[in-house]
């Protein structure tokens, strides 16, 4: 048979067992840390890192990528403009619009007395 006593002892133990046994600062800790893997995987989406690569010569179809120094323009004897790629087997015609606008880009000017 159970006494008040008893009884008394047995609830007290199982109020014990039943209670969180952690404390308020495991939990807090808990949060603060749920709150920061919460911050990386949202950054994560807004940030990409990337190391630095130094820019490549060629662009994405694989033809050489070039600037105004190493353009040619050829004025023709017969009045018309060739571009070419210094380095390069490239004579492309062009108008005297397109050679005036190379020319004012930093392109040179050679003319071709045939």
């Amino acid at each position: 048979m159970v006494t008040p006593e008893k009884h008394d002892n047995i609830r007290e133990r199982i109020e014990l067992l039943t209670q969180d046994s952690r404390s308020k600062s495991p939990l807090l800790i808990h949060d603060q840390s749920m709150i920061v893997y919460l911050v990386f995987i949202i950054s994560s989406y807004c940030f990409i890192l990337q190391p630095e690569y130094p820019a490549s010569d060629v662009n994405e179809n694989g033809e050489p990528l070039f600037g105004p120094e190493d353009i040619t323009i050829f004025k023709e004897a017969d009045g018309t403009y060739s571009f070419h790629v210094d380095g390069t087997d490239i004579y492309i015609p062009i108008s005297e619009e397109e050679a005036e606008f190379n020319l004012e880009g930093g392109a040179k000017l050679v003319e071709k007395d045939n």
